[in-house]
């Protein structure tokens, strides 16, 4: 035994041990954890040392023989000797004060073993003058957490990164293994095994980077700022050369805080990082769950996934094996949230100059960054890897599923749709047999439509069908060439079609829309319309004052002499001579066929109303001063249009084809 003293008394410290009397006033107050200090924080608190140690030297004011001993035992920790010599416990008073002191203990009497001397002469290298010179706690700890962050970040980033390619490579696997995709935990519409993978290596990869983002804070340090950060005792030339030695000694930039005070009392860069492991972890938790889901069963589940037998999963239950690996994943991320609310309240409970909560934080920003790259390893290695697609139960919830009846609606409508999906769901057949006892569509588009390629790619499925139907104009190429003319040349061409005459109708306070045919659109079919909007523009009521059409480039405006102009109050106005025939039989105008065969309307109490037999849909394109166009309803109802809901605009355009089921 050696007897060692501090300004409290003197206490016995066994010859064997390095560290000295404050290590052992520790220990004997902090029984808490029952844990150890984290082997890379130890390491990474030696390489801090040495490079003030470093640093001190060449300033001069630490004697290059102490120096170079000290250099040579933090040497000698960094490289894993001494670990077993840190028995304080993580979590202690004091703001890491018995750590630090832990490190300088150990540090000078293994300086002193090197120069030949006995451990414990603290007259010839001090843990305070001499270890610790130009030093504080309150600079020493915090960068020493922030170089052990920087050190285990790229540990779990390394380990994300395996986790999304791995991702990837079962997205690739997987691609053509279709499935039901699922809202609610309900059947929704069919998406590939491999987009969702895609879709997991995506969020995994986003989380990487988040982390990534957050560490990038740690590499700003307030060595040099001592005490409370006004660098006290600590000289100019030093603080700069100490940011210099870690930045060599680690491969990594270190900067100084151009803030040293802002840097010493706050400590809000380790609740960023701890922020982004736990929005990681949430996102982790959601894919592990997913997975679990996937491969629930075997027998009475989905039993999508076949995951790995890592062990026999029941102690009563023979043959029973459980998704251990996707469990233990989800634990480890809620122990990382767990974790996170002692950082915050650690972070939140700072005082003035210093947080002296530092040690809380390092322990669990320790633990969940050492967690959270273990528990994504075991992962990848025993689950990711060996997972296996069940193709055959995959097709069969697609082929038993009511949800593929969306990819119908472009086809027979969104009316037809729903019917078709309340059949299925009340007789449990399949939505194809009732497609085709409808007659709605045959067999070869049904394939067509409901192929895995047409379902899970951006776009309409089947949407050959639509194109190469000689009955149907091509709505694409018409939208397209719609979507290039800007909204001044639309006005230029709306001012055009109401030149010609169609606009004399209008009242001097209403604005007259209208629109023209497209190039390379034959056989189609327009309606413009004069819309209740004031002169202000100040919005459109939802009435229509009137319709004009056009078939082929020629523009029909219904009056008198060439059909009829219908205006709001059921009136049908000659085009030259404004006279009202407000008894004209809409049905009997010959020109009116197609038109009435796409609106269905009726004559009835002098009002024009849609009959009841058959829906009318349409493409209807509002522009307003943003340019949104939004697909809504028409009906027809008390002497006027109406649209579902009113929207402010400047003029509006009804799409039509000729069958009017397809859109």
């Amino acid at each position: 035994m050696r007897t060692e003293h501090d300004f409290l008394g003197e206490m016995n410290v066994p010859d064997n041990v390095y560290y000295g009397v404050q290590t052992m006033r520790a220990m004997e107050n902090f029984h808490i954890t029952g844990e150890h200090l984290d082997p890379d924080f130890i390491q990474a608190m030696a390489i801090v040392k040495k490079a003030a140690a470093l640093a001190n030297m060449e300033t001069g004011r630490l004697d290059k023989k102490i120096g170079n001993a000290l250099v040579q035992a933090a040497s000698e920790i960094i490289d894993g000797q001494w670990l077993d010599q840190f028995p304080v416990d993580p979590i202690q008073g004091g703001a890491g004060t018995s750590v630090n002191m832990n490190m300088n203990e150990v540090l000078c009497n293994r300086a002193l073993e090197i120069m030949g001397k006995e451990k414990g002469r603290y007259d010839l290298i001090s843990p305070n003058n001499h270890a610790n010179m130009a030093q504080s706690t309150n600079d020493v700890f915090p960068t020493s957490i922030k170089v052990c962050l920087s050190m285990k970040g790229k540990k779990l980033t390394a380990a994300l990164k395996e986790l999304e390619t791995e991702l990837d490579v079962k997205a690739d696997e997987f691609k053509d293994v279709i499935k039901m995709g699922r809202t609610h935990l309900q059947d929704a519409v069919p998406i590939t095994l491999g987009q969702e993978m895609g879709a997991y290596a995506s969020a995994v990869a986003r989380g990487r980077k988040r982390i990534s983002r957050s560490l990038e804070g740690v590499h700003v340090i307030n060595m040099g700022g001592t005490a409370v950060g006004t660098g006290l005792n600590a000289e100019p030339a030093y603080i700069k050369a100490v940011a210099a030695k870690l930045s060599m000694l680690t491969g990594d930039i270190y900067v100084t805080a151009r803030n040293l005070i802002d840097m010493t009392n706050n400590t809000d860069i380790f609740a960023e990082v701890s922020g982004s492991m736990k929005a990681t972890a949430l996102m982790l938790i959601k894919m592990a769950n997913d997975f679990r889901l996937m491969a629930s069963g075997p027998r009475c589940g989905l039993n999508e996934l076949k995951l790995p037998a890592r062990q026999p999963g029941s102690s009563i239950m023979p043959g029973k094996v459980n998704p251990v690996m996707a469990e233990v994943l989800d634990q480890t991320c809620y122990q990382i949230i767990g974790n996170d609310m002692a950082i915050s309240l650690g972070v939140e409970n700072g005082q003035f100059e210093l947080n002296v909560m530092e040690p809380v934080m390092a322990f669990n920003l320790f633990h969940s960054m050492q967690y959270l790259t273990n528990a994504v390893h075991a992962f990848v290695k025993y689950l990711l890897k060996g997972v296996k697609a069940n193709k055959e139960a995959c097709q069969s919830w697609v082929d038993h599923s009511v949800g593929i009846v969306t990819a119908l609606l472009p086809h027979i409508g969104y009316e037809r749709s729903s019917m078709l999906a309340k059949e299925a769901y009340a007789t449990g057949r399949p939505i194809r047999e009732i497609i085709l006892e409808h007659g709605y569509l045959t067999k070869e588009q049904i394939d067509i439509i409901l192929s895995p390629q047409e379902m899970t790619q951006p776009g309409i499925a089947g949407r050959a069908l639509l194109q190469g139907s000689a009955e149907v104009d091509d709505f694409a190429r018409w939208q397209d060439g719609f979507d290039g003319i800007d909204l001044m040349a639309r006005r230029t061409i709306a001012d055009g079609f109401i030149a010609a005459g169609v606009g004399s109708q209008v009242a001097a306070d209403e604005a007259a829309v209208g629109t023209a045919g497209v190039a390379g659109i034959e056989q189609a079919f327009f309606v413009g319309c004069i819309l209740d909007v004031d002169s202000a523009d100040a919005g459109f009521d939802g009435h229509i004052h009137a319709i004009f059409i056009q078939f082929d480039d020629v523009v029909h405006p219904f009056h008198e002499q060439n059909d009829a102009l219908i205006s709001r109050d059921g009136a049908a106005a000659d085009a030259g001579t404004g006279t009202a025939r407000r008894d004209r039989d809409v049905e009997a105008v010959g020109n009116l066929h197609d038109f009435r065969d796409f609106l269905r309307i009726g004559r009835q109490d002098d009002d024009f109303r849609r009959l009841p037999e058959r829906r009318c849909q349409a493409f209807v394109r509002f522009i307003d001063i943003q340019d949104i166009c939004i697909g809504l309803d028409i009906f027809i109802a008390d002497d006027s249009f109406q649209c579902v809901d009113n929207f402010s605009c400047n003029w509006i355009v009804f799409f039509h084809c000729k069958n009017p089921f397809t859109f």
